[in-house]
């Protein structure tokens, strides 16, 4: 009976990871600033019924790091995986610093349309496909490589507007990680007319897994996040 146990809880697990066609992971990144150790960052994936999907992103300082930076950023958002990455539900939460950020998205796709709250301020915006809250824009990034799908551009809420990032694929770098030697995308990220732009390291081994990040203004090198683990289901 014990064995009997173990393989149907074996089957199960197997199901569950999947009904995501990402597997589910919780991946912890070490946060750099200007190049200096500033904190630590996590994403997690989760399957939560067929095609669904729920995501969370953490972001804190650590060390002498939090004399100074006390921000902590959260994100969630549930949704479905079809052809496109279809997010149904985003809320960001900025606590601890300065001032405090809240954003919530609520994407209603048989109507069409993107109800959009930023720090009081409403929007109704209308949805087209692709439209995408900041942490989804991750798994349609994996989801795409994994289809070997290049898009140009993707379109991205910010606050209570929909922007257009130009994508540029840079080739493929073999990077040191956590995980060892591995093959990566480079992807650059950048709306026309920003100084902002951002860079992704994805890994081709393990299912597109952004495996470094790097934010940079003008040029310079603002924020780092290099994975430090991974696991999986």
């Amino acid at each position: 009976m014990r064995k009997i146990a173990i393989v149907l809880s074996l089957l199960i697990a197997q199901v569950t990871v999947a009904e995501l066609p990402i597997a589910p992971f919780e991946a912890q990144y070490r946060v750099y600033a200007k190049g200096v150790p500033a904190g630590e960052g996590t994403i997690v994936l989760r399957s939560v019924g067929e095609g669904f999907y729920q995501m969370e992103s953490q972001l804190r300082a650590t060390g002498l790091a939090r004399l100074i930076l006390r921000d902590e950023i959260t994100e969630q958002v549930e949704g479905r995986i079809g052809e496109h990455v279809e997010p149904l539900h985003y809320r960001y939460r900025r606590t601890g610093g300065s001032r405090e950020d809240r954003t919530e998205y609520r994407f209603d796709w048989s109507a069409g349309r993107i109800h959009a709250e930023h720090n009081g301020e409403q929007a109704d915006l209308q949805l087209a496909p692709r439209v995408l809250d900041p942490l989804s824009t991750y798994l349609q990034a994996m989801w795409d490589l994994k289809n070997q799908r290049r898009f140009e551009e993707y379109q991205l809420l910010d606050d209570t507007r929909i922007r257009t990032y130009r994508v540029e694929y840079q080739g493929v770098e073999r990077l040191d990680t956590a995980l060892g030697m591995v093959n990566t995308i480079r992807v650059f990220r950048q709306r026309p007319g920003s100084s902002r732009a951002v860079t992704f390291w994805f890994a081709s081994d393990h299912d597109y897994l952004p495996v470094r990040v790097i934010q940079q203004r003008d040029g310079d090198e603002k924020l780092r996040m290099e994975l430090r683990s991974l696991r999986r289901g």
